[in-house]
C-alpha cells in the first residue's frame, strides 16, 4: 500500500470515527422549568385527597412533589412532607403530592405500577401519615411533562411555587427544608438563594467523598457549622461510618440521638440505617456488637409510624432474625404484609415465605 493510499485510509477511518462519536453523543437532558417562570397549571384527572386546586392562589406557597407508589425514596420522604405541611399550614403552605400513570401514549405497553386504583389504596392506607393534597395526572402525563419538559424524569422531584405563582426552585425535596423556611418567611433571595442551595448540597455530600476518617469528621463539622437541620438529617452517615471504623463511641452516641429524633417526628433516615445494620453485609457483621441498639432503633421506628408502615415492621423482623428469634421474625413480617397495600405486598410476602420455612426447619 503506497503512502497516498495509507493517508486516504487514515482520513476515512478518522472521519468514520468522528461520525460515530457524533451519532453516539446523547441529546441534552431536558431541564425542568426555570426559576422565575410562571408555574404551569395542575391538570388533574382525580383529586385523590384534599381540596381541588383550580389555580395557584396568590399569597400561598405550594410545594408540588412528583412521586409514585413504587418509588422507595418518594415513600421515605412522605413523613417529611407531612411534617412540613403541619408546620407551615398556618402560614399558607399547601403540599401537593402529584403522581402520574406509568403507561401513557408514548409508552402504551409499559406495565402499570402506578394506576389510580393503586394510588387510592396507598393513600387510604397511610391515613393521617400522609395528610396533604394528593392529585393524579391526566392519561398523557400532561402535568408531569409541563414541569419537567419531558414525559419521564427522575423522581422524587419537587417544585416550590412562590406567593406570586412563579417557580422559586426545583430539585430533590430532601434539600428543601431551609429553602422553604426562607420562602415562608419572605426572605428568599432569588440570586443568593440558589447559590446557598448548591453550597449546602456540596457540604452534605462532602463527608461521603472523604478519603479517610479524619476527613470525614472534618466534613461533618463543616456541615454542622453551616446547618444543624441537615446535620441532623444526615446523622445516619456518621453511624454507618462509625461501624466501618469500629468507633463504638460514635455508633452508640449517634444511635441514641437518632432514636430521640425519630420519636420526636424528625427524619434521621432510621430506616436506611437499620436496613444496613440488619440486612446487608459487611455492615451486618460489623453491627453485631450493637444489636441491642438496633433493636431499640427498630422499636422507636415502629412507635413513630404507629405500626402502620410495612418498612419498620419488616426491619423489626430482620432484627429478630439476627438475634435468632425466628418465631417473632415471622410474626412481624406477617404484620408488615398485612399493613401494606396489595400492589406492594409481593416482596414482603416472598420474604415471609422464606422466614416461615426457616422457622419450620429450625423447629425440627
Amino acid at each position: 500500500m503506497n503512502l497516498s493510499v495509507r493517508f486516504t485510509a487514515a482520513v476515512l477511518a478518522l472521519t468514520a470515527a468522528s461520525v460515530v462519536a457524533q451519532t453516539a453523543t446523547p441529546a441534552p437532558k431536558p431541564q425542568p422549568i426555570q426559576t422565575g417562570t410562571v408555574a404551569p397549571a395542575l391538570q388533574v384527572s382525580e383529586w385523590v385527597q384534599g381540596k381541588p386546586i383550580t389555580a395557584f392562589e396568590p399569597g400561598k406557597v405550594y410545594l408540588v412533589e412528583f412521586w409514585a407508589v413504587w418509588c422507595g425514596p418518594c415513600i421515605g420522604n412522605i413523613p417529611h412532607l407531612n411534617a412540613l405541611q403541619k408546620k407551615y399550614a398556618k402560614d399558607g403552605l399547601v403540599v401537593v403530592g402529584f403522581t402520574s400513570p406509568d403507561r401513557f401514549p408514548g409508552k402504551p405497553q409499559a406495565p402499570e405500577r402506578n394506576s389510580i386504583e393503586l394510588v387510592r389504596s396507598f393513600v387510604a392506607k397511610r391515613g393521617d401519615g400522609m395528610d396533604y393534597t394528593v392529585a393524579y395526572d391526566l392519561a398523557g402525563r400532561e402535568t408531569f411533562q409541563s414541569y419537567f419538559n419531558a414525559p419521564e424524569a427522575g423522581i422524587p422531584g419537587a417544585f416550590i411555587v412562590g406567593r406570586d405563582g412563579k417557580i422559586v426552585i426545583s430539585g430533590h425535596p430532601y434539600y428543601f427544608e431551609e429553602i422553604l423556611a426562607d420562602v415562608m418567611a419572605d426572605r428568599w433571595d432569588p440570586v443568593q438563594g440558589p447559590e446557598r442551595f448548591a453550597e449546602l448540597k456540596q457540604l452534605m455530600r462532602a463527608p461521603e467523598a472523604a478519603k479517610d476518617y479524619a476527613g470525614f469528621k472534618a466534613a461533618r463539622a463543616a456541615l454542622a457549622a453551616r446547618s444543624t437541620v441537615y446535620f441532623d438529617r444526615t446523622l445516619y452517615t456518621e453511624l454507618l461510618r462509625g461501624l466501618k471504623e469500629n468507633d463504638a463511641e460514635v455508633v452508640r452516641r449517634v444511635g441514641e440521638r437518632m432514636i430521640k429524633n425519630v420519636l420526636a417526628g424528625e427524619s434521621s433516615d432510621v430506616g436506611y440505617t437499620l436496613s444496613q445494620m440488619v440486612r446487608r453485609d459487611p455492615i451486618k457483621s460489623q453491627a453485631k456488637p450493637y444489636l441491642d441498639l438496633a433493636g431499640r432503633m427498630s422499636e422507636a421506628y415502629i412507635t413513630a409510624t404507629k405500626g402502620q408502615d410495612s418498612s419498620p415492621l419488616s426491619l423489626r423482623a430482620e432484627w429478630f432474625v439476627c438475634v435468632g428469634d425466628l418465631k417473632s421474625a415471622v410474626e412481624f413480617q406477617r404484620r408488615a404484609v398485612a399493613v401494606e397495600f396489595e400492589g406492594r405486598r409481593g416482596p414482603l410476602q416472598a420474604r415471609l415465605v422464606e422466614l416461615e420455612k426457616l422457622a419450620a426447619s429450625n423447629a425440627h
